[in-house]
């Protein structure tokens, strides 16, 4: 695929009304009425407004990829618009280098506030606070971090000696924009840092790790009480829609509509086929994570988190929630240590 295809491609994709209010990419769009047997609809009309990281992500490798064919620096411009919404949806002011709230301020067991992709200026998926991500949302903010990692790659300069000038000024532009997230970068890293177990592995709810010492003992939210809209489109397609959601994680009922598909169940780790519980399950059980019980944790030990550990909940510390944080570290090093 040429230049040209993929230049048409973001031109129809910008203008296809697929962004919200906040300047971020929603999840799609779907068929109206498509559960029911007498309406003929096949167009894709009904946008699902819910907001994922990875979607994001995947925009930022595809402007950088426009640069590098084009050197329009447009392409850049855009993408780093998209990071700063991501930025400022998370609840971080990038003009002040810091969150807009301050968590030490909250009374105990208080949430700070959802911003649309995070709270407390940590990046979240929309399922993370609740501990029901099904096992694709679990690799999301790890894939929006690798691609955050690829777009602020130094630029690469022009073979046209002509254009020299033009380039340095871009790159300059491009290389302190870049810098300039290194605070939320190096914010989010010391939250995930703080979700490792005895083992060093990161847990998927990074925010956890800043409210461990201010939450109280209280218990965790649920979908019930995580401040975070669950408007999913078409209601009578919840069941088709599954999103970021393990439903089964959700509903206590294993018959409920929406059940998760068998696929979609975790898998035990070789070896040891005690090491994950099966999903359907009462509200007080918590699943084990793959690999056995975690027994302590870097600074103390998972006994330090006064409600219980909430990255024990769900799927638990998975391959994917590790890889997550190492992307998160990734990202903080290769950017957060470069030079403008």
């Amino acid at each position: 695929m040429g230049p040209d295809f993929t230049i048409d491609g973001y031109k129809w994709l910008s203008g296809f009304n697929i962004t919200d209010a906040q300047g971020l990419y929603t999840d799609g769009f779907y068929i109206s009425g498509y559960r029911d047997i007498d309406n003929n609809n096949t167009k894709c009309d009904e946008r699902e407004d819910t907001v994922l990281t990875y979607n994001q992500g995947v925009l930022l490798t595809g402007l950088r990829g426009l640069w590098d064919a084009t050197g329009a620096p447009s392409y850049l411009s855009d993408g780093h618009e998209l990071v700063q919404n991501v930025i400022r949806a998370t609840g971080y002011d990038l003009s002040k280098d810091a969150p807009v709230e301050d968590v030490s301020a909250l009374r105990p067991g208080r949430l700070p506030r959802w911003h649309g992709l995070g709270r407390a200026g940590v990046l979240e998926d929309p399922c993370d606070a609740a501990g029901v991500c099904n096992q694709d949302a679990t690799t999301f903010k790890g894939i929006y971090f690798h691609h955050l990692t690829a777009f602020c790659a130094p630029l690469a300069a022009p073979g046209d000696v002509g254009a020299e000038e033009a380039f340095n000024a871009t790159r300059r532009s491009h290389a302190e924009a870049c810098a300039s997230y290194r605070g939320w970068l190096a914010h989010n890293t010391r939250a995930a840092l703080a979700t490792r177990a005895g083992r060093g592995r990161f847990g998927q709810r990074w925010t956890a790790g800043l409210l461990a010492g201010n939450w109280g003992g209280r218990p965790w939210p649920t979908v019930a009480d995580d401040g975070v809209p669950h408007d999913f489109a078409g209601d009578a397609d919840y069941a088709l829609w599954r999103g970021p959601y393990d439903l089964n994680l959700i509903h206590s009922d294993p018959d409920a509509e929406g059940e998760e598909e068998e696929d979609d169940a975790p898998l035990p780790a070789p070896g040891r086929p005690e090491a994950q519980q099966p999903l359907h399950r009462s509200a007080d059980q918590q699943q084990a994570p793959a690999g056995g019980p975690e027994k302590k944790r870097g600074r103390g030990s998972t006994t330090a988190w006064p409600g219980g550990d909430p990255n024990l909940r769900g799927r638990g510390r998975t391959v994917e929630t590790h890889s997550g944080g190492l992307a998160l570290l990734r990202a903080y090093w290769k950017i957060g240590q470069r030079a403008p």
